[in-house]
């Protein structure tokens, strides 16, 4: 083709517009931020094109001796820019391909007329003749940004199908390992642990009787539900037509993991309605452990999917044998917690709390036992994270509450030297709108004034309290029954927040009393919380005492009161009476 038939093919690639289509196209790129570079050298084109184009866009200059650009949406280039920037251009626009990044080259007459070279062509997408014209430069500026943006879009569609499922709009297979691979990456640096759970419906009759159509209905629905019962920060993902992928927030409890598990299970008990049918469907689950099944994403997610092929009912199965051993006691351990609820299998032990002062009883902290069939106790360690994680804390916490104000009913009845009891409550009980009113309503069916019960508290649950939660404490608190923080020091108090909580009672944690005469940062801490419960004017409880001189110093450093082995160990009901008994019978332990 020779020079005039190429002079001709520019010429018809010109399009001309009117000035409503003019601002119509400037109109599509308004508030896009879009940037021109403008790599011209010419003076005289460089302030027409900068005045022209700074109104519309954000107008850049390339930095003498850079060797790459700014971002930038279109660049336009005369003749002796094009040779300068020529290689940074090209290499710029290589690197965003496929993403359409146009040059706009300014070239007078005689330039077009000697286009000729091929060098232009692997650059440059569009041609301006000077002297500019202003309404062809703003339509060609506007219709190459229109394509760029059009472009931009359809990668960001691209995109999202390469990382999404088509039907339900999860994050894919692909998806789910990029982002399973990123959290193992962070988990290894903190050393916690990443969970990966997967899913399987039995949808192979959905497919085989309703088609493609029936099986996107059903992973719809199973999508939904599955989002219904999810916790809060589950990555949740369909790995294939019928298997889904969860990941869960590193450093997890399997406690929580389970409580998960529980309710997915659940799934099964509910129908999918395909087409105006109802199908029963089969939930099976597996669950891989990073660090503990495999060293990378890959493996993990491998683990979980390995261990779903083994599994024959909803009960999660693990790859690791250690971890389902776990599994399999949380689950049983529900089951008869459950049992025990409805089977009388609680009891409350009693240990007693003594005031420095004068060594007087000052009261018993109620704490659950679980006797097990078998007779034999399970420890509080080994249920009560489950109980919490299930929700079966609240009803066992009410009949901690009951059974407490019945014993202490009883001992007032019969006389008892017993001023007042204490009980644990967790922030499941508090959360409940009727936790005050419950309280009271106890308190007033077994004749018992407010001053003898105390409710007692960890930190992180009268942190995590909500002001509704601690309106209901607070109003406990004005009806007279004492609000303890349990295992102070241990958690994350605040000196702006501890003021506004409606507390009367500090308790030290026993790890700060066990080292109290050994450690000297031990006995800073708990001189510290002594010091800040009188300028709080609230009373101290010391756990743990084992020693006669542990007790000494407590006394000395001004605790008001204290219970541990020292004094007494935790026992039921029968023989604590018998304590009371043979204590009265002696003379009145007074510390030195």
């Amino acid at each position: 083709m020779d020079n005039q038939s190429k002079v001709s093919v520019l010429k018809q690639r010109v399009f001309i517009a009117d000035t409503a289509d003019v601002s119509a196209m400037q109109e599509l790129t308004k508030g896009k931020n879009s940037r021109i570079l403008l790599a011209v050298n010419t003076p005289g084109n460089k302030a027409r094109l900068r005045e022209h184009l700074i109104g519309h866009y954000d107008v850049v200059e390339p930095i003498a001796k850079r060797t790459e650009f700014a971002r930038y949406d279109l660049a336009v280039v005369d003749a002796s820019g094009y040779q300068q920037w020529r290689e940074v251009l090209l290499e710029t626009k290589l690197r965003y391909e496929p993403i359409f990044l146009p040059t706009v080259l300014i070239l007078n007459r005689a330039e077009l007329q000697r286009v000729g070279s091929r060098d232009f062509w692997d650059l440059v997408d569009e041609f301006v003749v000077a002297p500019i014209d202003k309404l062809e430069l703003s339509e060609r500026v506007a219709m190459l940004l229109r394509a760029r943006n059009l472009s931009l879009s359809q990668e960001e569609h691209l995109a999202y199908l390469a990382s999404h499922d088509r039907v339900t709009g999860l994050a894919n297979h692909y998806r789910f390992k990029e982002r399973l691979s990123e959290v193992v990456v962070d988990a290894s640096v903190l050393n916690q642990t990443v969970q990966v759970l997967v899913i399987k419906f039995g949808l192979s009759r959905v497919m085989s009787s309703f088609g493609h159509s029936g099986m996107d209905k059903a992973a719809i629905i199973c999508s939904n539900r599955l989002k219904q019962v999810l916790g809060p920060g589950a990555f949740l993902a369909r790995l294939t037509t019928d298997t889904w992928g969860v990941l869960q927030p590193p450093g997890q409890p399997v406690e929580q993991l389970m409580d998960v598990c529980q309710r997915v299970k659940g799934l099964g008990d509910l129908t999918l309605d395909v087409h105006s049918e109802r199908v029963h469907v089969v939930v099976k689950q597996g669950v891989g452990i990073y660090p503990q099944d495999a060293t990378d994403a890959t493996g993990t997610l491998d683990a979980a999917i390995n261990a779903i092929a083994s599994a024959t009912d909803a009960v999660p199965r693990f790859y690791s044998k250690t971890a389902q051993h776990e599994a399999l006691r949380y689950i049983r351990t529900e089951a008869r917690l459950r049992e025990a609820l409805s089977g009388d299998q609680f009891e409350l032990w009693y240990q007693p709390q003594i005031r420095l002062e004068d060594g007087a009883l000052a009261g018993v902290e109620a704490l659950i036992r679980w006797r097990l069939p078998n007779g034999h106790l399970a420890p509080p360690g080994d249920f009560l994270s489950v109980a919490e994680s299930t929700g079966l804390i609240v009803p066992i916490d009410r009949w901690v509450i009951r059974e407490a104000c019945r014993v202490m009913c009883e001992w007032q009845k019969d006389k008892l030297p017993v001023p007042k009891i204490a009980i644990n409550v967790t922030a499941a009980d508090v959360n409940q709108a009727d936790f005050s009113e419950y309280v009271r309503e106890q308190l007033t069916s077994h004749c018992l004034r407010p001053p003898m019960l105390e409710i007692e508290l960890t930190e992180s649950t009268l942190f995590e309290c909500t002001e509704d939660n601690l309106k209901q404490l607070g109003e406990l608190r004005d009806y007279g029954i004492d609000i303890a923080i349990d295992d102070f020091g241990t958690g994350y108090s605040s000196l702006s927040y501890l003021h506004k909580l409606p507390i009367s009672v500090l308790k030290v944690d026993q790890s700060f009393v066990r080292n109290v005469l050994t450690v000297e940062t031990d006995a800073a801490i708990v001189k510290t919380i002594i010091w800040l419960a009188k300028n709080f004017r609230l009373a101290t409880v010391a756990e743990g005492i084992e020693t006669e001189m542990q007790a000494q110093y407590l006394k000395a450093a001004d605790v008001d009161f204290v219970q541990g082995f020292f004094y007494a160990r935790p026992m039921p009901e029968e023989q604590f009476r018998q304590w009371l008994v043979q204590r009265n019978a002696q003379p009145m332990l007074k510390l030195k």
